[in-house]
């Protein structure tokens, strides 16, 4: 599984970077075949999750409020941290015009409290 996982999350950064680097004269080379990646990854790391999570369960013997909430407190800290490294080079590599975008099209605050898909929609992303 852990390979299918790296497979899908090899061809989500292909993709991300083909949609990136668009209208550069590295476009033809990175030519994305592929369109279910990010659906496959997610699939994937929901069965990764859920596992984890019953094993966490099966380990403790119980499922209540205060270990669900520790299981969930346990993975954001690994995940959060990442994200945030990873959403502020993002915002400075579009702020200084690195990659295309617009800094001003959305407010940074929608990512950084994880509710972007929420108040923003993304028509052309794909």
């Amino acid at each position: 599984m852990d390979l299918l996982r790296m497979a899908a999350i090899f061809f989500v950064v292909h993709g991300h970077g083909a949609w990136l680097l668009r209208d550069t004269v590295l476009a033809p080379v990175l030519k994305n075949p592929f369109s279910y990646e990010v659906d496959i990854f997610f699939i994937l790391t929901g069965f990764l999750i859920g596992g984890s999570f019953i094993s966490y369960a099966e380990k403790h013997s119980r499922v209540d409020m205060a270990h669900t909430w520790r299981f969930y407190i346990r993975t954001a800290i690994r995940i959060l941290p990442c994200y945030y490294a990873m959403l502020l080079v993002n915002y400075l590599f579009v702020r200084f015009q690195i990659i295309p975008g617009n800094t001003g099209q959305t407010s940074i605050w929608h990512f950084i409290t994880l509710t972007q898909n929420i108040f923003t929609p993304f028509y052309d992303f794909y």
